[in-house]
């Protein structure tokens, strides 16, 4: 939201928004047609919270002093300067997950020179990388490809590594670049190759052996091998549908395992505390999950009481499982319609958030408030706990996939296509009196008429 507008002379133009202070180059845009703005922020100088209404006022020397909501700030155009250097990168680390699912560092003894050798069980690997600019190294931006495996460069993002999962052997090269703050990308791609070797059944002198050895088994075994071999193609051709019915089941069934897994077993145990009413009364709310998940995996959107419905007998089933460590609050203003249609997992996915990152961390008195309301005729979704905050539950879970709000922003991006008006969300940051992390809120917007229907 801009609150303030200000000239710069007839080069630049000064806009104080709620989240900080912009600088629009005018003479780039009339000249080139060329959108460049800066942002200032609490990474790059600009301390200020929340620019006021109005308030960018120039003196007599050319200096802006800038009112916000907890200081003023001045601004000397004439200090700044565009950092032309982009970052200077470099690949940190290789782990590689073992048995136990943990990421250990590769040794040296899988490296020669720049290059790593790893054996064909060694296939799921994480890269860690930096890059390191002298300006507000915080919103240094990267992104990479695997050369051998990805079609292309991924996303530019702040995520300071890459995982694989399942490659196959062969060759690879990982290539990196970054920019800094002012999107100046490095010139050339910061590289490690690598060789994840074959197993002996993955090698071509292997299958030639055993082609020969089929063979001469054919040949020798005439009628029987035959009639064998048909049998043994009926048992693989009922064995590849029985894997797709599976894997069409694994793909409606999104919930998470681990969490199925611990609700299944707080349950259990609730059975042989003989508490069977409770047990019965949560199995029932597992199974409405389930039953959710299967019967809506083809469809994109839900209706706001279907996902409030989702949401509680989740929250429910967790407040069991740790024994209500954490409690909730769903509050709905009386105007909103329960019917609207809204993307399906807009309210939990930051839900699960809120609960695995936040909340869980704390001994007690955890609370998730979840607060549905109109704002102007727009659908507003808002998601607040008191966790520890998303740095400290960053340090702690630093191989947090974000699957479900990747998800999450993949159907906001493919909804969006198709409107005038976006859906768009934040994620804020909330402290306490003392300005110690006091939790997170989530706010998303769903304008009046949004259009779910891409004709």
């Amino acid at each position: 939201m801009v609150t303030s507008l200000a000239l710069v002379g007839d080069s630049a133009l000064l806009i104080g928004t709620i989240n900080g202070l912009a600088m629009f180059d005018l003479k780039a845009w009339y000249s080139k047609n060329d959108i460049r703005l800066y942002l200032f922020g609490k990474y790059n100088g600009f301390e200020g919270i929340e620019v006021g209404q109005n308030a960018i006022f120039k003196d007599s020397k050319g200096l802006f002093w800038i009112a916000t909501s907890d200081r003023v700030v001045q601004f000397n155009p004439a200090l700044f300067k565009k950092n032309v250097f982009p970052p200077s990168t470099y690949i940190s680390g290789i782990s590689i997950l073992n048995d136990q699912m943990e990421w250990v560092t590769a040794n040296d003894s899988l490296k020669e020179g720049n290059h790593f050798n790893f054996s064909n069980n060694q296939k799921n690997l994480r890269f860690d990388f930096i890059g390191i600019s002298t300006t507000a190294p915080e919103l240094v931006k990267y992104s990479y490809t695997l050369e051998g495996y990805d079609k292309g460069w991924s996303e530019p993002g702040s995520e300071r590594y890459a995982v694989y999962t399942n490659l196959p052997p062969g060759e690879y090269r990982l290539l990196l670049k970054a920019c800094n703050a002012e999107g100046i990308w490095t010139k050339g791609a910061t590289s490690v190759s690598f060789h994840i070797v074959p197993a002996i059944y993955q090698r071509t002198w292997f299958w030639i052996l055993f082609l020969f050895v089929v063979a001469g088994f054919l040949v020798f075994s005439g009628i029987t091998i035959s009639n064998r071999r048909k049998r043994q193609q009926q048992q693989k051709l009922e064995t590849e549908k029985r894997l797709a019915q599976l894997q069409l089941l694994t793909l409606k069934n999104q919930i998470d395992p681990h969490f199925t897994f611990n609700a299944i077993n707080s349950i259990a145990s609730a059975v042989l505390k003989e508490n069977k009413e409770m047990a019965y009364k949560y199995f029932v709310k597992l199974s409405r999950l389930m039953r959710s998940i299967l019967g809506s995996s083809d469809n994109l959107i839900c209706s706001l009481k279907d996902e409030l419905d989702f949401v509680k007998d989740y929250l429910e089933i967790n407040k069991f499982r740790f024994q209500d460590k954490f409690d909730y609050e769903i509050i709905v203003s009386p105007e909103v319609d329960l019917n609207l249609p809204i993307p399906k997992m807009a309210i939990q996915s930051f839900s699960e958030n809120a609960l695995k990152h936040g909340l869980l961390h704390l001994d007690t008195g955890g609370l998730l408030t979840i607060s549905i309301f109109s704002n102007n005729g727009d659908l507003k979704l808002v998601v607040e706990d008191n966790g520890i905050g998303r740095e400290l539950a960053g340090k702690i879970s630093e191989t947090s996939t974000g699957k479900g709000l990747i998800i999450l922003k993949g159907y906001f991006d493919y909804f969006n296509k198709y409107n005038q008006k976006k859906v768009n969300w934040s994620m804020i940051d909330l402290y306490n009196e003392q300005g110690l992390a006091n939790g997170t809120r989530v706010e998303v917007y769903i304008p009046v008429g949004f259009s779910y229907d891409e004709h």
